[in-house]
């Protein structure tokens, strides 16, 4: 049976459990590293196997997960767990009010988790803040785009995502996370609308190393610079 290359995910109910970032974890996980028993997958996520029984039932319940054979003999034999599909991503249906708020949720858990990444990337000593191997940076930007920029925007993340999720990602180089939020803006607040503004204190896009660094310089004229430089 030929395997789906992407597993689209809509069902309220599966994003709730995906409301989750050590669930998020585990599905980045295995998609990059192929299928994995629990006790590899903890010990890539570096955390206790016995923590991670739970959320892998909760997933395979929903048809996140499945088994997909087992690995070792007798006593040593252990479950290999393995994505639907090659890849997973959601597809967004927010006329949907159950899966609107399921939505929420999701995203909610992600910037939980930008915030702990980008505090353990300040404490990190293998941080850099600057120049082309930088790998510690937090940014929140407004401006008014034409449907060209924003496509050309959308463009640009994607290339993100497949350079991010390139096969076999789990071999070679270090480990980064990064993530962000792309939503239509509500002028107001004291702005005029279309103005500007870049914030060194935001989540909606973060990049950490495993373990991070120094917080970036600010700067008090966002047109010309951000507070990312």
């Amino acid at each position: 049976m030929t395997r789906a290359k992407t597993l689209w995910i809509d069902d309220p109910a599966q994003l709730e459990v995906l409301a989750s970032p050590v669930r998020q974890a585990i599905l980045d996980r295995i998609e990059g590293l192929g299928p994995q028993p629990v006790k590899a997958l903890a010990a890539s996520l570096e955390v206790a196997a016995d923590s991670l029984y739970y959320h892998v039932k909760k997933l395979l319940a929903v048809g996140l997960l499945v088994q997909r054979g087992v690995q070792g003999d007798g006593r040593e034999e252990e479950a290999l767990y393995d994505l639907p599909a090659r890849r997973w991503h959601i597809r967004y249906r927010p006329e949907d009010p159950a899966q609107a708020r399921a939505l929420g949720k999701v995203t909610a858990s992600i910037l939980r988790q930008a915030e702990r990444d980008f505090t353990a990337g300040l404490a990190s000593e293998q941080a850099v803040t600057r120049g082309a191997l930088r790998n510690l940076w937090s940014l929140r930007l407004e401006g008014a785009l034409t449907r060209d920029e924003l496509r050309a925007l959308n463009g640009h993340l994607q290339a993100i995502v497949e350079l991010l999720r390139k096969p076999e990602r789990g071999r070679g180089g270090g480990l980064y996370a990064l993530s962000w939020v792309l939503a239509p803006a509500r002028a107001g607040g004291g702005r005029r609308a279309g103005a500007r503004r870049a914030s060194g204190r935001g989540d909606r896009a973060t990049a950490r190393p495993e373990a991070g660094g120094s917080r970036p310089a600010g700067a008090r004229r966002p047109r010309r610079r951000s507070r990312d430089e």
